[in-house]
């Protein structure tokens, strides 16, 4: 019998946890970490030194063009959450790109987005947000404005927001300083990660896709970027698409620039004027003015 029991206990000692919750578990650990940072429980930023493993690709799903415009037309009460989702449904934004955008990356007059920074969780000493290049070196700059929808959830952001500098975060975590709390810079942070997913499920739920609907077809926040690729496949090319998404082929359309930007330009103009179909007010007609 004990060597049954001795048998057993080896077993569970050499149980492998699989590296998606591995992950999970980290970033457990880095909220923590920086919980404490923030409130000077600990001296020392911990939280950005934490790597993730490798995980294998997840197939995730998309939604359709019916869908996604539902959550355009959800009266959702905190903008930011409303800006984050938009802008991975029309400008195809990874979710760290999202919560880097500064309001001078955007130009309202031209109807483009400019992709430069990611953010990973990642502070330095002081507590100041630490921001990267895009992933696979995929910075971009298109026309995503063109989409009326984006556009007006952004300006409506913009005039609500009382951080409107061009080097200010789009999405700030908190817009409301405490007095008492002497380090304003660890108060001035990129929404969390954890928020953005939160709501997001929240969202799909509003339009009808239960929690149990969600995880059979694996609706996640960076499946957004999927229903962007999905939705632009319709009106461009793969090559135009690409460039439009930053996937990591962008690289080899460098040579094509300006035949591609013309394309992807033609493509979004399509793209945006087919959903008129599924909006409550035609594209154009209600773009609030435009910031100077």
């Amino acid at each position: 019998m004990d060597y049954l029991n001795n048998e057993k206990d080896t077993k569970t000692k050499q149980k492998k946890y699989t590296p998606r919750t591995i992950n999970r578990i980290l970033q457990l650990v880095k909220t923590y970490l920086n919980y404490a940072y923030k409130r000077d429980y600990v001296n020392i930023e911990l939280a950005g030194k934490i790597e993730r493993v490798k995980e294998k690709k997840v197939v995730r799903g998309h939604l359709e063009p019916d869908e996604f415009m539902k959550l355009v037309n959800l009266d959702w009460s905190d903008k930011r959450i409303k800006a984050a989702v938009l802008l991975a449904i029309f400008a195809s934004m990874r979710k760290g790109e999202v919560r880097a955008l500064q309001w001078g990356d955007i130009d309202f007059n031209k109807n483009t987005i400019s992709i430069k920074r990611n953010f990973v969780d990642e502070y330095d000493a002081a507590g100041n947000p630490v921001f990267k290049e895009p992933k696979t070196g995929s910075a971009r700059k298109g026309s995503y404005l063109i989409f009326s929808d984006l556009k007006n959830c952004l300006l409506e952001l913009y005039s609500e927001t009382p951080f409107k500098k061009p080097d200010d975060l789009v999405l700030v975590n908190i817009w409301k300083t405490n007095a008492q709390n002497q380090n304003h810079l660890k108060q001035y942070t990129p929404m969390s990660d954890t928020a953005i997913k939160r709501d997001f499920s929240r969202m799909i739920e509003a339009i009808g896709i239960d929690i149990k609907s969600q995880k059979e077809r694996k609706l996640v926040y960076h499946g957004l970027r999927h229903t962007f690729v999905s939705y632009m496949s319709l009106f461009a090319g793969d090559s135009v698409v690409m460039s439009l998404s930053g996937h990591e082929s962008l690289r080899m359309l460098e040579n094509y620039s300006h035949p591609i930007e013309s394309a992807a330009l033609s493509a979004l103009e399509t793209a945006n004027k087919a959903l008129d179909k599924y909006r409550q007010h035609p594209a154009g007609n209600d773009t609030p003015g435009l910031v100077n």
